[in-house]
């Protein structure tokens, strides 16, 4: 008996509900697997639909033959698919009939799918995709929290696989100063060493504390377009300016209310860090004027470039704590930190305290409110992804995250799980109309420290590019301390002498020489340039005593404050005998000059052909880390702290 011809309907129904199934089954295992071979899965499921859609809508050709008995198999075996597809809808209708068996039904499919996909996936070792990194920067007392921050929403874009889709890795934004020329200067020195030599990364994220800031990077952005553009996506959170006083100044401050009342923050001896270094601290700078110096605010020994440092006197040991008061003095930190160390979270450099009383929160008068803005910085490589991304991890900071972290809201109201400030109505955020006005407050705190006359003389003999036995290079050391060095200066009232030293027979043996090509000009803007450069060595050593002599002679003698040689070098070969201290005590102190030695090389300041340098009063070692900006940082204060 011949076949029974199929006399299922024909049409676009039948085809499409073929469709859609074939479509859901290969996005449900392109979600599963994130391959991308499931992209020619859809192309065959369409390819399909069509040659069904021919089968169902067109007669079969006429007459017998090959094709008509293709033709009409296929046609026959579409009517049974499409008849099973049906009874599989009818039953799964009837399931949804009743809700219980319904959803456990439904449950019982997601959890077979899922170990069933689990289980292949363990069989066949099949990796999760590299994740998309976005590179983070932000103030230095904002790294460990925000990058906590990165962390946790890194694990709610997982897929079912667990595996993510995207990581936030953070980093220290440099000094504001140094960050808004990177968009001038395209992130470099000027030198072949590209925007690391400026920043470290380049950075896809910027998370800034006023919409001032966002300005002004803008505004320098605009002169590299298109190499770079900033998109604000807008504020996320508030924080409020917090005097964070401890707990023996606790009982000075009571009764006095939520606000710190100015004389008695004097009596105190507030403390922050610097205003030239911290955006934070430059946001506040207005309400103290004329009521504190810039050095009676960053006393030598603080942390000056991070607020969060600055509470971590506070959790550490005694016995770990230098010679400082800083535990008796109130703290001028955003709100936020404040509440991390008074939840035992770990923030900033130190890990959470076990236990210890809590930190009371004052406001400071006449602060303004920080408000945190995500800022994306596209490059010419990136592509639009990045930017979908940065605008989910805005939405997700400022509905989940912010709240629950010690932040505000974008109006500056918060709800926290402790006492905490009220609402400051006088305080005004940092809008883009204060740019200009925040522009000058930075070039006006940059020139708050004595003016200088100072001689950066770094070792360039061959034993320099030696690597240390941890493997960094002492040159490379020696120019990024020289660098975090110099821009802590201005050009305007220091004067700076970029020098190098080693026994090159070209120019005469020991002899102090400008680098070639040399600086044109003595200010640090041109030295920091100069040093962006690569410097050539030269064979052998210039013993101590012949580097601060010639160094000394080049000084200007008509500036007598902080007249100031800095001597970086690797310390081999540098033997120092007692009649060499004693010329040099002689010298320096007949000058009025005082020597900064570095060591970048594996010596330290302990070793034995150096000790005779403690009978020379005005010379003091220090031994280089990685961390060149803080050894920096500890330099220039021991320069200003008096006008000599």
């Amino acid at each position: 008996m011949a076949d029974e011809e199929p006399t299922e309907p024909k049409g676009w129904a039948t085809i499409l509900l073929l469709f859609i199934g074939a479509f859901t089954s290969a996005l449900a295992a392109y979600l599963l697997t994130q391959s991308a071979a499931m992209a020619w899965i859809l192309g065959l499921a369409l390819l399909a639909s069509v040659i069904a859609y021919l089968v169902r809508t067109r007669p079969a050709p006429s007459g017998p033959g090959p094709l008509r008995t293709v033709w009409t198999w296929i046609d026959r075996q579409l009517t049974r698919l499409v008849a099973l597809v049906k009874g599989l809808a009818v039953a799964l209708m009837a399931a949804a009939a009743g809700a219980v068996p319904g959803v456990a039904l439904v449950l019982v499919l997601a959890w077979t799918a899922m170990a069933v996909q689990g289980g292949v996936g363990t069989l066949i070792g099949a990796p999760c995709r590299a994740a998309l990194e976005l590179r983070l920067v932000t103030a230095p007392e904002g790294v460990a929290t925000f990058a906590r921050a990165g962390t946790e929403f890194a694990r709610s874009t997982t897929d079912l696989r667990g595996c993510p889709r995207v990581r936030v890795s953070a980093a220290a934004a440099p000094p504001l100063k140094e960050f808004l020329a990177g968009f001038e200067r395209d992130w470099s020195d000027g030198g072949p060493a590209a925007y690391s030599t400026m920043i470290g990364m380049r950075p896809d994220l910027w998370i800034a504390a006023s919409p001032a800031a966002v300005r002004l990077a803008a505004d320098r952005a605009a002169h590299k377009s298109p190499k770079v553009t900033l998109t604000d996506f807008g504020a996320f959170a508030t924080s409020a300016l917090a005097v964070a006083v401890p707990p023996k100044q606790q009982p000075n401050f009571a009764g006095d209310g939520p606000v710190a009342p100015l004389d008695k923050l004097v009596a105190a001896r507030l403390v922050r860090a610097r205003a030239d270094l911290s955006e934070t601290a430059l946001a506040a700078t207005s309400a103290l004027r004329g009521r504190f110096g810039e050095a009676a605010l960053t006393p030598q020994g603080v942390p000056t470039r991070d607020a969060a440092a600055l509470l971590c006197w506070l959790g550490r040991p005694a016995g770990g704590r230098q010679q400082l008061d800083v535990e008796t003095r109130p703290m001028l930190v955003p709100e936020y930190l404040v509440y991390a160390f008074n939840r035992r979270q770990a923030f900033g450099p130190c890990a959470a305290r076990q236990s210890g009383k809590n930190l009371t929160p004052y406001l400071l008068p006449g602060a303004p409110l920080l408000q945190y803005r995500l800022v994306y910085v596209k490059w010419p490589d990136h592509q639009d992804e990045r930017a979908y991304w940065a605008q989910r991890f805005q939405r997700w900071l400022a509905g989940t995250w912010a709240p629950a972290n010690g932040f505000r809201d974008t109006a500056g109201a918060g709800t926290f799980t402790e006492p905490s400030l009220p609402v400051d109505s006088g305080a005004a955020v940092l809008d883009e109309k204060r740019a200009p006005a925040l522009a000058a407050e930075l070039e006006a705190v940059r020139k708050q420290h004595p003016p200088g006359d100072l001689l950066l003389a770094v070792d360039n003999s061959l034993s320099m590019d030696v690597p240390r036995a941890d493997g960094q290079s002492p040159s490379v050391l020696a120019a990024g301390f020289g660098k975090a060095l110099l821009r802590r200066l201005h050009g305007e009232i220091d004067q700076v002498r970029l020098r190098v030293f080693s026994v090159a027979p070209a120019y005469g043996q020991g002899k102090l020489r400008r680098p070639t090509p040399a600086p044109d000009r003595d200010t640090p803007e041109a030295a920091v340039a100069r040093l962006g450069l690569p410097i050539t060595g030269s064979k052998g050593d210039v013993p101590l005593p012949d580097v601060v002599a010639l160094a000394e002679t080049e000084l200007d003698a008509a500036i007598r404050p902080n007249r100031t040689v800095v001597v970086v070098t690797d310390g081999t070969r540098l033997p120092v005998t007692r009649s060499d201290a004693d010329y040099l005590d002689e010298l320096l102190k007949e000058s009025d000059t005082e020597v900064e030695l570095v060591l970048a090389g594996d010596q330290d300041c302990t070793a034995a052909h150096l000790k005779e340098l403690d009978r020379a009063d005005l010379i003091t070692c220090t031994k280089l880390d990685e961390a060149t900006e803080r050894t920096a940082d500890a330099v220039l204060a021991r320069i200003w702290e008096d006008d000599r």
